[in-house]
C-alpha cells in the first residue's frame, strides 16, 4: 500500500472508503446498546375543547423535561433513560403538526412536536396503570397569543442546562502536550434525527457511523493520528457541540461524513464541501437548509450566536480556516477519484453550520447517494 507520506491523512483515509461503498448497503445495527429504565409503548393526541392533548403510554412512571423553540415552533420533550418500543403511529391533530422521536444521547429519548399556532404547556401530569392501560403523561396544549408563546419559549429556556455527550466527553480530554496529529470524524445525523434513508431500508445515520469507525480504525492503524469520534453510537449531537468538541483539543482537522440523496435515482458520486458564506450553487443550498435544519430538530437554538469571539478577530480567524479547509479539499480530490467514483464538480460549498468553527480546517464529505 503506498501511503504517500506527504499527504497520509487524505490516503489512509480514503482507502478505507474505497473498501467501504462496495458494502455501505449490507451494513446493518446501530452500536452500542444503552441501560434503559422504561420502554414508550407508543403515544396518542387528542383534542380537549380549544386544547391539544399529547398523551405519552409508558412502562414505568417517567420524568420529562420540556423546552419549547420559536423558530419553527416546536416543543421538545427530553425522557431520561428510556427507549421506544410502540408501534402505534398517532394522527396530527390541533396544534401539533407532526412529530419525531430518537434516541437523542446516551441516556435521553427525544420527542420533537411541530406546531402549527403558538401555545403554551396548560397541563403536564401522570396517570397511574388502570384498566388495562399504562403510565400516561399527559401534556395539555393551550392556543394563546404569539407574545405568551414566545415568554413561554424563554422562560422554559431559562431552565435548560447544557450537557456533553457521555460518549464524547470520554473521546475528548484535554491534554498538555500533543504527541500526535488530532483528527475528529462527525458521523452526521443518529438518534431521532436518522438521515436519509438508503433504498434498501438502512438509514444514513447508521451507514455514516459505521463508514467513520471503519476511518478509525484505518487510520489508528497508520499509529500517527489521535483519531476521535463526536459520536460512537446511535444519539444525536447538537451541530454547535460537534466542532466545540475538536476545538476543545485543538484538533488539527475535523471531518463530517454524510450519504447524500436525490430525487433522481441516477445521481451518484461523492462530494466535498468547504465553508462559504453563500452556497456555491442551488442544490448545495438546499442540502445546506437540510443539515443545518438538523441542529434545530436536535433543540438547538440557532437564533442566537456566541458573543465570546471580538468579530474582527474572529472574520481574520475564520478566513484563515477557510482557506486551509479548502487547500485540504484540493489535495484530498485526487486521491478520492483514485478509489470512488465522484461527481462532476466535485469541490462545493456553502455556510453549514457544522462547518462553522473559526480555527479547526474542516470538511463535509458527502461519500456518496443512498
Amino acid at each position: 500500500m503506498d501511503t504517500n507520506e506527504n499527504n497520509p491523512v487524505m490516503r489512509n483515509l480514503f482507502l478505507c472508503l474505497m473498501s467501504l461503498c462496495f458494502m455501505v448497503f449490507t451494513i446493518a445495527g446501530t452500536g452500542e446498546l444503552i441501560a434503559k429504565d422504561t420502554t414508550i409503548k407508543g403515544v396518542r393526541i387528542g383534542l380537549n375543547n380549544d386544547k391539544t392533548r399529547f398523551v405519552i403510554d409508558s412502562e414505568n412512571a417517567i420524568k420529562p423535561s420540556i423546552f419549547m423553540l420559536a423558530n419553527p415552533r416546536r416543543l421538545v420533550i427530553d425522557v431520561p433513560n428510556a427507549t421506544w418500543v410502540g408501534n402505534t403511529v398517532a394522527q396530527s391533530k390541533g396544534a401539533i403538526d407532526k412529530f419525531r422521536y430518537g434516541q437523542w444521547k446516551p441516556g435521553i429519548f427525544r420527542l420533537v412536536l411541530d406546531l402549527n399556532a403558538p401555545v403554551k404547556v396548560d397541563k403536564l401530569f401522570t396517570l397511574n396503570p388502570s384498566s388495562g392501560y399504562n403510565y400516561r403523561t399527559v401534556l395539555d396544549l393551550k392556543p394563546v397569543a404569539q407574545s405568551i408563546f414566545l415568554a413561554e419559549v424563554d422562560s422554559l429556556k431559562k431552565n435548560r442546562k447544557a450537557a456533553v455527550p457521555a460518549s464524547a466527553a470520554r473521546n475528548t480530554g484535554n491534554t498538555t502536550i500533543k504527541t500526535k496529529r488530532i483528527v475528529f470524524i462527525d458521523p452526521g445525523h443518529g438518534g431521532h434525527d436518522p438521515g436519509n434513508l438508503g433504498v434498501v431500508g438502512i438509514h444514513e445515520k447508521n451507514v455514516v457511523l459505521a463508514i467513520a469507525k471503519e476511518i478509525k480504525k484505518s487510520l489508528d492503524r497508520v499509529g500517527r493520528y489521535d483519531v476521535r469520534l463526536t459520536r460512537n453510537s446511535d444519539f444525536f449531537v447538537d451541530l454547535r457541540e460537534r466542532y466545540r468538541l475538536a476545538q476543545r483539543v485543538d484538533a488539527d482537522l475535523f471531518i463530517s461524513v454524510h450519504a447524500d440523496s436525490f430525487t433522481n435515482k441516477k445521481a451518484n458520486g461523492g462530494t466535498v464541501y468547504t465553508l462559504a458564506e453563500t452556497s456555491s450553487d442551488k442544490e448545495t443550498a438546499l442540502l445546506v437548509r437540510q443539515h443545518n435544519n438538523t441542529g434545530e430538530i436536535g433543540g438547538l437554538d440557532v437564533e442566537t450566536e456566541s458573543p465570546e469571539v471580538i468579530p474582527i478577530l474572529l472574520d481574520l480567524a475564520m478566513r484563515e480556516k477557510m482557506n486551509a479547509s479548502a487547500q485540504f479539499a484540493e489535495v484530498l480530490l485526487p486521491e478520492l477519484k483514485r478509489s470512488i467514483n465522484m461527481r462532476k464538480i466535485a469541490h462545493r460549498s456553502g455556510p453549514f453550520l457544522v462547518l462553522k468553527d473559526p480555527v479547526v480546517p474542516s470538511i463535509l464529505l458527502e461519500t456518496g447517494y443512498l
